[in-house]
């Protein structure tokens, strides 16, 4: 909820989405000390997190993790993407 009180999707993307992707990060440093995340980047970190996630969920609207910063108007749901984040938290948090 801070990040997005703090950056605006819309008007923020490059911020936005780098403070999520520190999020998850920062929770699988965390969770997984000792594994290979710490150097995980692009699609490698983006399979890393689905594999994680519960597998029901709808984890499409993490693509964005990876291809988003190379992007000048990266496209994608918000609202989809702070729902996986939460889940994530829960989860490893």
């Amino acid at each position: 909820d801070e990040i997005g009180r703090e950056w605006d999707p819309q008007r923020d993307a490059d911020q936005y989405l780098a403070a999520l992707n520190r999020l998850f990060r920062a929770v699988a440093l965390k969770a997984f000390p000792g594994t290979a995340c710490a150097g995980l980047q692009g699609d490698a970190w983006v399979a890393f997190i689905r594999s994680l996630l519960p597998e029901n969920a709808d984890d499409s609207s993490l693509a964005v993790l990876a291809r988003g910063p190379y992007e000048p108007v990266p496209d994608f749901d918000a609202r989809a993407l702070n729902e996986q984040a939460r889940q994530w938290v829960r989860r490893y948090g």
